[in-house]
């Protein structure tokens, strides 16, 4: 699956779905009451009887603490935020909440094939001048990622003439790095799952952490939950990446359906996961499940109740927008541990990130010994992250804000 996405696309997805226009009919926050003064689990807000009118009322809310019940029983070996280009949100939230995550991977660099039919080029680099300011805030406490992805190769043989001779590709990711002040790299290895290439993913992560390892960089995979990436292949990279990233999202598409199982999400880390005797796979600290901010709508067809194309992306804004508007019931299904609804005015089914969908993931984490990373912030559930306990001191946002000259909460989200 792409990662790449503009705009324009995803605020069409929400106009296609029937959920009203774009999140830039958003009006501004200002100081209207986003921020709560107790958390979410103390409000008895992480609930399986989750309502429409509730989970839109809240979806955006915040505290500026950290929750006691997170502190007990939610902290995780790591929590990696991802962030995309194509909302200011996510690069505020990313800032904002820096203190409650241990890792930031802007989704700026793509592979692509070169324009002269040979070898290949990066793009992204205007991505990384324009947030030069943004940057230097966000480290102030997790360390930034470059997360690079192969796309645009469709044809398989200008793949290969890349990953059969890595050095290159490895030499440009380690320049990058330079210039960048980037901790390590996120490498999205999906396109090298194919399995004409596949054989190929070994040498190119070797090349990787040659070249990254020595200045103490990071190398961490992405890779889609499911086939192509299996425990063999886990092996044959786990002494060379310090983690990998399992895609454990999308699981419907074309279909409504959950997002994540949780029993899809658990089979999916725990069949990489190295014996008692640690071969044979990835140790627990090495690996990190992806959990989903976003939802998923599908539009129905009347008469067949079935989606009429696959499921598109929606943010919480429009999600809040149409939960409150049409107070459908939300169903809670006690095995995928996710809550969805039926909305019958715009004929739309829609998957939700509800706390309780966001409290079990990490609570499965927790119990695996094993991190999270979070696709993605420009999502907008910024009730999520309370959820998430401080990582680097009990001080709070507002002191945190106050610390780099920032006095609003309101500027900040």
């Amino acid at each position: 699956s792409r990662l790449w996405w503009s705009a324009a696309y995803v605020l069409s997805l929400a106009a296609s779905a029937g959920l009203g226009s774009g999140a830039n009919e958003e009006k501004s926050p200002g100081k209207s009451g986003r921020v709560r003064e107790v958390c979410a689990p103390e409000l008895g807000l992480v609930q399986q009887e989750e309502t429409a009118v509730s989970w839109a009322k809240n979806a955006r809310k915040f505290c500026n603490g950290s929750s006691p019940h997170a502190e007990s029983e939610l902290k995780l070996r790591e929590v990696l935020a991802f962030v995309a280009p194509w909302s200011d949100h996510g690069p505020k939230a990313a800032r904002y909440f820096r203190a409650k995550l241990s890792t930031v991977a802007p989704l700026w660099f793509r592979v692509l094939p070169a324009r002269s039919g040979k070898g290949f080029e990066l793009a992204g680099k205007e991505l990384a001048q324009q947030h030069k300011s943004w940057v230097k805030e966000v480290t102030q406490g997790p360390s930034l990622l470059a997360h690079f992805s192969l796309e645009g190769f469709d044809q398989l043989p200008a793949l290969r003439g890349v990953l059969e001779a890595p050095e290159a590709l490895a030499q440009s990711v380690e320049k990058l790095c330079d210039e960048g002040n980037f901790s390590g790299v996120v490498f999205d290895v999906r396109l090298a799952l194919f399995p004409s290439v596949k054989p190929l993913l070994q040498g190119v992560v070797s090349a990787l952490a040659a070249k990254l390892r020595p200045s103490s960089r990071r190398l961490l995979l992405s890779v889609p939950a499911g086939g192509g990436f299996d425990r063999a292949a886990a092996a044959a990279v786990a002494d060379s990446v310090d983690a990998v990233v399992v895609g454990t999202r999308d699981y419907s598409r074309s279909r409504p359906g959950p997002q994540a199982p949780l029993p899809w999400v658990r089979s999916s880390i725990t069949k990489l996961m190295a014996d008692d005797a640690g071969s044979g796979g990835l140790r627990a600290a090495q690996l990190l499940l992806e959990l989903p901010l976003y939802g998923r709508a599908f539009p129905l067809d009347a008469e067949a109740k079935e989606a009429k194309d696959d499921g598109k992306v929606i943010m919480a804004v429009e999600m809040a927008k149409a939960l409150a508007k049409q107070k459908p019931h939300l169903d809670w299904d006690a095995e995928a541990m996710e809550h969805s609804a039926n909305l019958t005015k715009s004929k739309v089914y829609m998957a939700i990130p509800s706390l309780a969908f966001v409290e079990a993931r990490l609570r499965l984490a927790r119990s695996l010994g094993v991190g999270v990373a979070l696709r993605e912030l420009g999502a907008g559930f910024d009730a999520a992250f309370d959820l998430l306990p401080f990582r680097r001191s009990s001080q709070s946002f507002a002191e945190v804000q106050e610390s780099d000259g920032r006095t609003a909460v309101s500027d900040e989200l």
